[in-house]
């Protein structure tokens, strides 16, 4: 997965993550983290869907 193609799944995945109830965060951080094929960190993933 090139880093656009990355981007744009993070987009589209931010602003669910943002209106999520917490049970669904870890949801959409772990579905995040199969389609690109990164690693979570305890606060790295946090912080980038939390980036405006």
């Amino acid at each position: 997965m090139t880093v656009k193609q990355r981007q744009a799944v993070m987009k589209e995945l931010r602003g669910q993550y943002l209106h999520a109830p917490p049970n669904e965060k870890s949801r959409i951080l772990d579905e995040f983290v199969d389609l690109t094929n990164l690693k979570r960190w305890k606060d790295g993933c946090f912080t980038l869907f939390e980036m405006t």
